[in-house]
């Protein structure tokens, strides 16, 4: 089964006639003829930037939400209002009031500025589930991932406001879409709250295929120590991970490690990008 997967939003724009960056991600996933989306961004720039590259979004089966961050589902409002009648597969905690936090700084909601019901009324159709959903066309969104890396910590400036009260954001919302290709599997992430590593071997784990042929997509590697860094870069490798391209929150600085260690198998993720596995 062929896939193809189209940067439609992201931090970054290296190619392209008017084309659009934001703080954000939006991944279109075509396979067996399913499209899937995985986030939106954080406005109607995935729109925009799909009928610049001529892409149809009129054929798109569903959105999966990767967790409830501004940045990624923001531009649901805008999709729902072009496309109509749509399939939303999100965790529960999604709609969560999500927060960040830093000392000296004023708290600053990141959270989704909307509600399930807003989106109902738009033409949202929600699929609200924890665990693994199989969509089609060998895409699966993997659900909650559980922690088991002892390096991919919860970053303290995230927390969640519950009835008044502070909580720490451990992000059980955050998922993965994987795709089984015929070299192996291609995961594709949004930020990867729960860890690249620890998302990765979740794949394995549902689908019972140890081979990666790539991972794509946030990596969440911006604010990472240089120790956790080089964790992710030693553990993809002994993944033997075939093709690592690094999107939105991946940050320069792992960007350069990585291309140094996985050289022409690493990949700088930009708005237009199109790989095809």
């Amino acid at each position: 089964m062929e896939l193809t997967i189209t940067v439609l939003t992201d931090n970054q724009v290296d190619r392209g006639d008017g084309l659009l960056a934001e703080h954000g991600l939006c991944l279109l996933a075509q396979a067996g003829g399913c499209e899937v989306l995985l986030d939106t961004g954080q406005t109607d720039v995935c729109l925009r930037n799909a009928r610049r590259l001529g892409v149809d979004l009129g054929d798109v089966n569903a959105v999966v939400l990767s967790h409830g961050h501004y940045d990624h589902g923001g531009g649901l409002p805008a999709l729902l209002d072009a496309l109509g009648r749509l399939e939303v597969i999100a965790h529960p905690g999604s709609f969560a009031s999500k927060y960040a936090r830093r000392r000296g700084q004023q708290d600053r909601h990141i959270g989704l500025a909307y509600s399930a019901h807003d989106l109902i009324q738009r033409g949202g159709v929600f699929r609200l589930e924890p665990d693994a959903h199989e969509i089609s066309g060998g895409l699966i969104a993997t659900g909650s991932i559980p922690r088991i890396t002892g390096f991919e910590k919860d970053d303290p400036h995230f927390w969640v406001k519950a009835d008044g009260s502070w909580e720490p954001d451990h992000f059980k919302d955050d998922q993965a879409l994987v795709a089984r290709t015929a070299e192996g599997l291609v995961v594709m992430l949004g930020c990867a709250h729960a860890g690249v590593i620890n998302t990765l071997r979740h794949a394995v784990k549902l689908t019972g295929d140890e081979r990666i042929r790539a991972v794509l997509g946030g990596l969440h590697l911006a604010s990472a120590s240089l120790e956790r860094t080089e964790q992710t870069v030693a553990a993809l490798g002994q993944m033997d991970v075939g093709q690592v391209v690094a999107c939105h929150c991946s940050g320069f600085a792992a960007r350069i490690r990585l291309q140094a260690a996985f050289k022409k198998r690493f990949v700088n993720g930009t708005v237009g990008l199109s790989l095809t596995f």
